[in-house]
């Protein structure tokens, strides 16, 4: 008798871990498919934030090639849209402090300087001999940007005078 039970036993003991380990199996899969699905999630959440910085980036690209676009942006934010317009051509781009800057808000490749301007009148000749005179020792070439323009006594001083600069306006800089 005590055998039929020992035996008993045994097979109960074995039919139950054989159970609990099924039981077990089941909750690791259940939480694997979990994981995975948590996975998936986050995956498709990371993508869709790139998806959408993607689209932001080009509907600021699409935006700076407006004119209007330009004329709203204060002085500091022309720089900084400017700057990532010559990062794209392909120039190292230095944006110089804001202040005490002596007329140059940007140096690319460390070799150009550019003065950004964007007031609601055109850039005057003492404005361009002001930038002309900050640098015209230190560096080879400038550009003037004036999101309004220039009077044409600029455009004078540059050709008359063999200077190396360029001007560009809001339709240069949409161009670009």
């Amino acid at each position: 008798m005590w055998e039929s039970l020992i035996i008993v036993s045994v097979i109960l003991v074995f039919f139950f871990t054989r159970n609990e380990n099924k039981k077990r199996e089941e909750q690791d899969r259940i939480e694997e498919e979990r994981v995975i699905r948590e996975q998936e999630r986050i995956e498709k959440e990371r993508v869709l934030r790139e998806q959408n910085k993607r689209e932001e980036q080009e509907r600021r690209e699409q935006e700076r090639l407006n004119r209007e676009f330009w004329f709203e942006l204060d002085g500091l934010e022309t720089e900084r849209e400017l700057n990532k317009v010559f990062e794209k051509l392909g120039y190292k781009s230095e944006l110089t402090p804001p202040q005490n800057d002596e007329g140059i808000d940007h140096v690319l490749n460390g070799e150009i300087v550019v003065q950004t301007k964007n007031t609601q009148s055109k850039v005057s000749r003492p404005d361009l001999q002001r930038f002309w005179g900050s640098w015209k020792d230190s560096h080879k070439k400038g550009i003037f940007v004036s999101i309004h323009g220039f009077s044409n006594t600029c455009e004078e001083f540059v050709k008359l005078e063999d200077k190396p600069i360029l001007l560009y306006d809001v339709d240069d800089v949409v161009r670009m």
